[in-house]
């Protein structure tokens, strides 16, 4: 399969919800930090079966855990504070949220893509 790249830099990009959607997935995380809470809009829960583009076939457990796994190692994490902003290029960086208490209060945003042939190396 060819390697996704991104739009404008040319770098290879995984551009998916596999991780944040797979029932598999989400039903494990339920059982270490309870049912998630329902949202509306574009935050609502989904969980879904995830499949093979080519024949179908449903994605095996054990490929899922290590996406999982290499998603988490992968994670950086951000300790955010009352009135801290977040940008990010959501085509070169996958994103979510751990659990915490509180009212999880977010604003969406999109901007033109910037122009990366200007960017520092």
């Amino acid at each position: 399969y060819p390697v996704l790249r991104h739009h404008a830099t040319g770098e290879p990009c995984w551009w998916g919800s596999m991780h944040s959607h797979a029932e598999h997935l989400r039903s494990e995380r339920e059982k270490v930090y309870g049912e998630a809470q329902e949202t509306t809009g574009a935050s609502r829960i989904n969980k879904t079966d995830v499949f093979y583009g080519d024949d179908g076939e449903k994605i095996e457990t054990e490929w899922l855990e290590h996406l999982d796994k290499v998603t988490l190692d992968c994670a950086e994490k951000v300790k955010m504070e009352e009135g801290d902003m977040v940008l990010l290029d959501n085509y070169l960086v996958m994103h979510g949220r751990c659990p915490f208490e509180g009212t999880r209060l977010h604003a969406v945003s999109w901007f033109k893509s910037p122009d990366y042939s200007k960017a520092a190396a």
